[in-house]
């Protein structure tokens, strides 16, 4: 994704405010770790009903897991959201990732159960 420009959804000031986090090697191994162990959970639950109560127990994971990056900050939660749904910076996200369409389609699918 380094070709990818991120100034289509983020402000410069954000991308400057989001390199400034100071993630030494051992935090950064943590949260990845971290959702690493949540794709595999939500893969091993991908025939779950997204209404059960492990569905909405991994959406939170999600959104905790979201909320640390975002630091709860509609400005920058906003263009994330808007990430996901830019056809280039999804296929770009899936060539790195190539799990992320089914375990964020899972997502969604939970967060509107959620809703019901």
């Amino acid at each position: 994704m380094d070709d990818f420009d991120f100034t289509k959804h983020y402000t410069r000031e954000q991308l400057d405010g989001l390199g400034a986090r100071n993630f030494g090697p051992e935090e950064e191994a943590e949260v990845l770790a971290r959702w690493e162990c949540l794709f595999a959970d939500i893969e091993a639950s991908l025939d779950e009903d997204p209404a059960s109560v492990r569905a909405q127990t991994l959406l939170e994971r999600w959104d905790a897991l979201v909320a640390d990056f975002t630091k709860r900050d509609p400005g920058l939660e906003r263009p994330l959201d808007n990430l996901y749904r830019d056809p280039n910076c999804l296929a770009k996200v899936t060539e790195a990732m190539p799990r992320l369409p089914r375990v964020y389609s899972f997502m969604i699918r939970a967060r509107a159960a959620r809703a019901r």
